[in-house]
């Protein structure tokens, strides 16, 4: 069954004081979040620029609900991410860091698969499908098993698989690595399209590029800091 529609009188995403601190037997703990407060605004094309390891993908997986924080709250759409995940995992869609399809389905049956668990109908996860593969250019691959194609095109596909949701609000962790310059303008202008139809994105990069040419508002991640 669909999940809940968003509150839109509440803000896609509200942070406050986040903090994450990871703890391994044997060593010192690292803060890979210290104290991160964030609003993002509805249709706001939201940008974390930073280096790798700077805090951008562990921000990601909290407020997509992967991983809890040490302290501090995340909000989406009025939903605690961390006490009610079952509230704000409807909300969202996630192209996670160099994720992958499943191997053993084509590009087609990912994208429709995917959908039809979210529940939507046949015809309308079908419509969405065919509309997908168009914008991210895997027509000519569509019908091909995800392991035989290139790393380029599995990204397509699962860029594809979540702009096809047209999920309230976008969680994209460097939903463009291993692209060329052409798939990463079409994948650039898919996003712009949904953010005009209503949905909010919030993206993480090291391309300097893409931050630019993509959000409203571009925030620096350093040593699990937003500038």
């Amino acid at each position: 069954m669909p999940g809940p529609a968003a509150d839109v009188s509440a803000e896609p995403l509200v942070a406050r004081d986040l903090r994450k601190v990871y703890t391994t037997r044997g060593s010192p703990p690292v803060e890979a979040l210290s104290g991160v407060s964030l609003e993002v605004r509805a249709r706001e094309r939201i940008a974390l620029l930073g280096r790798n390891g700077a805090g951008k993908t562990t921000f990601l997986k909290i407020a997509s609900t992967l991983l809890r924080p040490t302290s501090g709250t995340i909000e989406i759409f009025g939903h605690d991410a961390d006490r009610n995940p079952d509230r704000a995992r409807p909300l969202i869609a996630v192209v996670p860091q160099e994720g992958k399809p499943f191997f053993h389905l084509t590009p087609r049956e990912q994208i429709y698969t995917y959908l039809r668990t979210r529940g939507l109908s046949r015809e309308v996860a079908q419509a969405r499908t065919a509309t997908a593969l168009n914008q991210m250019g895997l027509e000519e691959v569509q019908d091909r098993l995800a392991i035989t194609l290139s790393g380029g095109q599995r990204q397509r596909t699962m860029v594809a698989t979540v702009i096809a949701t047209h999920a309230p609000l976008l969680f994209l962790d460097e939903p463009t690595i291993g692209m060329d310059p052409f798939a990463r303008r079409a994948v650039w202008a898919a996003l712009r399209e949904l953010t005009r139809l209503g949905s909010t994105m919030l993206l993480t990069t090291h391309y300097l590029d893409e931050a630019d040419a993509l959000s409203d508002r571009l925030y620096i991640v350093e040593r699990g800091r937003v500038l």
